[in-house]
C-alpha cells in the first residue's frame, strides 16, 4: 500500500491548520461581536438608569418643594422645586434618547416621561394654590388622590425600570470571566496542536481581555459617578431641609427614623447620629399614648394628612405638628408654639377683663367696624337709648345720632379717621328708641 506523498500531507497539515484557524479566527470573531453587543446594551442601561435616577431625585425635589412651601409659605423654600423644574426637560430628553431603540423601553420612557409632567403641572397647581387661597386649600390638594397617586406611580414605574436594566449590568460582569475562560481554553487546544499559531492566538486572547477589562473599568467607573452623584443630591436635600424654619423628621413603616434635621436634633435634645435607625417610641417612651401617639397611628392606618398641636408637661412646651403619610412611612414637620400660646392667654385674659369693664360700666359704649355700622353696645348703652344690641347690630351709628347733630358728627369721625389711635371728645345727642 502506498504511503500518502509529502505533498499529501503538507497538503492535509495545511488544510488541518486552516480548518483549526478558521475556528479559532471565528471564535475570536464571535467573542469580540457579543463584547461590542453587550458593551451597547450595558452603554444603554447605564444611561436609562442615570437618566432613571435623576427624573426620580428630580420628582422627590419636586414634592419636597411644594410640601416645605405649603408649610413655610416662603418662596426660599421652592428652592428644591425649582432646581427640579430646571432639570427636568434635559432628563426626560436623555431617557427617551437612551430607549428610543427599543419598543418596550421606549414605552416605558414615556409613560415615566407623561408621569413626571404630570406631577411638575401638579406642585405648580398645589404652589399656585398656596399663594392665592392660603395653606388648608393647598393641603388638601397636595394629600388628595394625585398626590399621593403620582409618586407612588412614578416609584412604581422607575423600580420596574430598574429590575429590568440592572441584570443588563450584572449579566455582562458574570459572562466576561466565562467567556475568557472559554476563549483560552480554545487558545490551549489550538496551541497544542498547532504550535505555530501561538503567537497569533496570543494576540487575538490578549486583544479579547484587553477589551473585557476596559470594558469592566468603564462599569467601574461609571458606578461610582451614580454613587457621587447620588451622595451629592442628598447633601443638597438635606442642606435644603436644614435651612428649613420648621423640625423635621421621618419614619419609615417600624417607626425607626430615616432622617431629622438640625432643629428636629435640637428639640430631642439627642445627637442625631444617635437617633437614626431607632424607634420613636423607645427612645421616647413618655409620648406613647400621647396625642401626637395616637395621631401618628392614625396618620399611618388612614394614610390621611393630620394637623394638630399638643402640650408636652415633661418640656412645659406646646408643639404644632403637621403629619404627612405615604407609602413609605411618615414625614413630620413640627414647631414650638409655646410663646404663641402664652400670648394667647395673655390676650384672653385681657379679653376677659376688658369685657368685665365695660360690662358694669355705667357709660353707653358702642363698638363699630370700618364701614361704621355697630358691632358691640355695652347694657349702659341699651339702658341710655333703648335699643337693644339686636336691634342694632349691623346698622350705622351715625343713624342713631339726631339729625340736627349728624353733620358735625360725621366732620368728627372724618378728623378722627386722619389721626388713628388718638382720643377724641364730642358732645352730641342720641336718639331714644321711644322718640
Amino acid at each position: 500500500m502506498k504511503k500518502p506523498g509529502t505533498e499529501i500531507i503538507v497538503f492535509s497539515i495545511l488544510a488541518i491548520a486552516f480548518i483549526f484557524v478558521s475556528i479559532f479566527f471565528w471564535i475570536t470573531y464571535s467573542n469580540e461581536k457579543i463584547t461590542e453587543r453587550e458593551s451597547k446594551d450595558v452603554s444603554t442601561s447605564l444611561a436609562i438608569l442615570r437618566n432613571v435616577e435623576n427624573i426620580f431625585t428630580d420628582a422627590q425635589h419636586l414634592e419636597i418643594g411644594y410640601t416645605t412651601f405649603i408649610i413655610t409659605g416662603k418662596e426660599s423654600s421652592l428652592e428644591p422645586f425649582n432646581m427640579a423644574l430646571q432639570k427636568s426637560a434635559q432628563d426626560m430628553a436623555g431617557l427617551q434618547d437612551a430607549s428610543s431603540k427599543d419598543s418596550v423601553r421606549k414605552a416605558d420612557a414615556k409613560q415615566l416621561c407623561n408621569l413626571f409632567t404630570e406631577q411638575i403641572l401638579f406642585g405648580k397647581n398645589v404652589v399656585q394654590t398656596r399663594r392665592t387661597k392660603g395653606m388648608n386649600a393647598a393641603i388638601r390638594m397636595a394629600i388628595g388622590e394625585n398626590g399621593k397617586q403620582l409618586p407612588d406611580e412614578i416609584h412604581r414605574l422607575t423600580g420596574k425600570i430598574e429590575e429590568r436594566e440592572r441584570p443588563v449590568l450584572r449579566s455582562e460582569n458574570a459572562s466576561q470571566p466565562e467567556r475568557a475562560g472559554k476563549t483560552m481554553l480554545h487558545f490551549i487546544i489550538l496551541t497544542i496542536v498547532f504550535s505555530i499559531f501561538l503567537v497569533a492566538g496570543f494576540i487575538f486572547i490578549g486583544k479579547d481581555l484587553a477589551k473585557n477589562k476596559l470594558l469592566g473599568n468603564q462599569l467601574i467607573q461609571l458606578n461610582r459617578n451614580l454613587s457621587e452623584q447620588v451622595r451629592i443630591k442628598t447633601l443638597e436635600a438635606t442642606e435644603v431641609f436644614n435651612r428649613v424654619s420648621d423640625a423635621i423628621i421621618a419614619l419609615d413603616h417600624h417607626w425607626c427614623y430615616t432622617y431629622i434635621n438640625k432643629k428636629a436634633g435640637l428639640f430631642s435634645n439627642k445627637p442625631v447620629e444617635e437617633l437614626i435607625g431607632k424607634n420613636i417610641w423607645v427612645v421616647f417612651p413618655e409620648i406613647v399614648n400621647h396625642e401626637f401617639h395616637k395621631a401618628c397611628i392614625q396618620a399611618m392606618e388612614s394614610q390621611q394628612y393630620i394637623s394638630i398641636e399638643d402640650y408636652y408637661s415633661s418640656q412645659d412646651r406646646w408643639f404644632t405638628n403637621h403629619i404627612y403619610p405615604s407609602s413609605r412611612g411618615l414625614t413630620i414637620y413640627f414647631n414650638d408654639i409655646t410663646e404663641r400660646k402664652k400670648e394667647d392667654d395673655r390676650l384672653k385674659k385681657n379679653e376677659e377683663k376688658f369685657r368685665a369693664l365695660i360690662e358694669h360700666s355705667n357709660d353707653a359704649i358702642s363698638i363699630v367696624n370700618e364701614k361704621g355700622e355697630i358691632v358691640y353696645r355695652s347694657p349702659a348703652a341699651e339702658k341710655i337709648t333703648g335699643f337693644t344690641l339686636e336691634e342694632v347690630a349691623g346698622k350705622k351709628s351715625i343713624d342713631f345720632v339726631h339729625p340736627d347733630d349728624r353733620e358735625n358728627v360725621l366732620e368728627f369721625y372724618r378728623d378722627m379717621e386722619k389721626e388713628p389711635g388718638c382720643s377724641r371728645k364730642k358732645e352730641h345727642r342720641l336718639l331714644h328708641k321711644d322718640g
